[in-house]
């Protein structure tokens, strides 16, 4: 059985970070990983533009790129919004999801791909997290992948990738509130959850991890706290963690600490696994956000048609093969056998052919010299099942071995059907088919009755 991998790969600026994972028995395992820049490359001493460097990049990097892939999209081109919605079944919750979106999105809903995830469920509401972003740019994306011959299975956001990361190296804290400040090599992140469950993912201003930006951060900061608390209540003080390549600097830590006190600390962001693990791992889970174009699953589609339409096609064909290299074969032993079949037969056709005409002859003979079904027996055994009074017989025909018609006169239609029940309730024969009961000019009712009578059938095997 092949090896199930999974690979989750984040466009970082000019940086192309991937990882991939295997499925063992004990869960998943990393068995690849790398951040790859994009090339350097240039036309006539011009920088080439930035999508002739992504394909290359993408080629390049393509053959690690295996199994289910996961692409995670730049943590500024995609809308997260946590909601809290009511619980109600998956496809209720998808229109409730789309109608959010239509109003949380600043474009068009036709030119958007919405995706949500459920974060936790309840029994009256739940937390979701609805994500949005615009297909141009997940399009713009997908063009150099397939020009690169890699194939996207999902399309996730990095910013979760990021989350899941942190989850699993125990950094979210079950109880209280968190803050985690991601200075990460796009756009800085910022992630605020309680009690373990994320309330609010954000891409700060790229400028936000310099010096210079402090006061914007801690603007920033504020004012989410400040709206979360406005939305969900008061906010424990929160735990506060930088996570960074390099030292911040102090006026840095001092202008966070005099906001926020001395909750506030730095951790290296390489303490994190990679990103790439993180939306690989989400790409093996079931129920994470997707934000695949519709356009995408029908191109996967077709191609996964195409695929097993060749493979069956092939199988096919291999079992044709098989069947006529054994049917040329075993051709002159069933020729052999048909021959003597035939001879045999044509040896004992004469015999058989005059034993079933003495079988038939014997069969007439007593079928005409047995009275049972003859036509006066018919007729008594009928006769004695008619009405004490008020009914007559007017005619019979018989035709021996298969009915007898009888017609009559009554005097009401009563009595006709009375004459009917009694025949079929005497179970002398088979089927009793009764055909009026008609009113004639004298004012009697005239009826059929045809009697289809028991006759044993000819077994001439």
């Amino acid at each position: 059985m092949g090896k199930e991998l999974y690979t989750g790969l984040a466009i970082e600026g000019e940086t192309l970070a991937w990882a991939a994972l295997q499925r063992v028995r004990e869960g998943l395992q990393s068995v690849a990983q790398g951040r790859e820049p994009l090339p350097p490359a240039a036309t006539g001493g011009e920088p080439a533009p930035r999508e002739v460097r992504l394909l290359a990049g993408l080629k390049s990097l393509a053959p690690r790129l295996k199994g289910r892939l996961t692409l995670g999209m730049a943590s500024e081109q995609v809308l997260l919004r946590v909601l809290r919605l009511p619980s109600v079944d998956d496809a209720e919750l998808k229109g409730m999801v789309a109608f959010q979106a239509e109003k949380l999105a600043p474009f068009p809903v036709d030119t958007i791909v919405v995706g949500h995830e459920v974060l936790q469920r309840g029994t009256d509401a739940s937390i979701v997290l609805v994500a949005a972003v615009r297909i141009d740019v997940v399009e713009a994306v997908g063009v150099a992948l397939q020009q690169a011959g890699v194939v996207a299975a999902r399309v996730d956001a990095a910013v979760l990738g990021w989350w899941r990361v942190l989850q699993d190296g125990g950094h979210v804290a079950a109880e209280g509130c968190a803050v985690e400040v991601l200075l990460t090599a796009t756009a800085p992140l910022l992630i605020v959850s309680r009690q373990g469950i994320p309330l609010v993912f954000r891409a700060l201003p790229e400028e936000a991890n310099g010096a210079v930006a402090v006061d914007e951060l801690v603007r920033e900061l504020g004012f989410t706290l400040m709206a979360l608390e406005l939305e969900q209540g008061h906010l424990d003080a929160p735990r506060i963690t930088i996570w960074s390549e390099e030292e911040p600097r102090t006026e840095w830590m001092q202008a966070l600490r005099a906001e926020h006190g001395d909750e506030v600390r730095r951790t290296a962001l390489a303490e994190l696994a990679p990103l790439g693990e993180g939306l690989a791992r989400r790409g093996a889970e079931a129920g994470t956000l997707d934000l695949t174009p519709e356009s995408w699953r029908h191109t996967r589609a077709s191609a996964g048609f195409r695929r097993r339409l060749i493979q069956t096609s092939g199988a096919i064909v291999g079992a044709w093969l098989l069947v006529v290299s054994v049917a040329v074969g075993m051709l002159a032993l069933e020729t052999y056998k048909l021959a003597r079949v035939q001879g045999e037969r044509d040896t004992l056709r004469k015999p058989a052919l005059a034993v079933r005409e003495t079988r038939r002859r014997v069969f007439m003979v007593q079928q005409y010299m047995d009275s049972t079904n003859s036509a006066l027996e018919c007729l008594r055994a009928a006769s004695a099942l008619l009405p004490p009074a008020g009914i007559e017989l007017t005619a019979f025909a018989f035709n021996k071995g298969e009915e007898l018609k009888l017609s009559g006169e009554a005097q009401s239609v009563a009595l006709v059907y009375e004459f009917k029940t009694r025949i079929d309730e005497s179970g002398l024969f088979p089927v009793a088919s009764l055909q009026g009961p008609r009113t004639a000019q004298s004012g009697r009712e005239i009826f059929d009755v045809i009697l289809q009578l028991a006759v044993a059938g000819d077994d001439e095997s």
